[in-house]
């Protein structure tokens, strides 16, 4: 947000909690380190990672978006996922 030039930097009001579900292992320490980084240029947003095996990342993913959850504002979706949701309807 404010690194990118000639972006406007917008900033929440203190306390707005942002929820991602995201990959563990060697993916959960590149995750954290870019919502470090994100944090640090939002004060005012706090982002709660929730990082899981692939599999179970994928099967908790598909519910959340079958059953219209909005539990998580960012979710990781890998490149193998992406053509499925792409020719769903609606």
């Amino acid at each position: 947000m404010g690194s990118i030039p000639g972006q406007q930097q917008v900033r929440a009001p203190s306390g707005y909690n942002l929820s991602a579900l995201g990959r563990d292992a060697e993916h959960q320490d590149i995750n954290t380190t870019v919502i470090d980084f994100f944090s640090r240029e939002n004060p005012g947003y706090k982002v709660d990672y929730s990082p899981l095996a692939y599999s179970p990342l994928y099967d908790k993913m598909v519910l959340a978006l079958q059953q219209g959850s909005s539990e998580y504002d960012l979710v990781y979706m890998d490149d193998p996922w992406i053509p499925q949701f792409g020719e769903r309807d609606g």
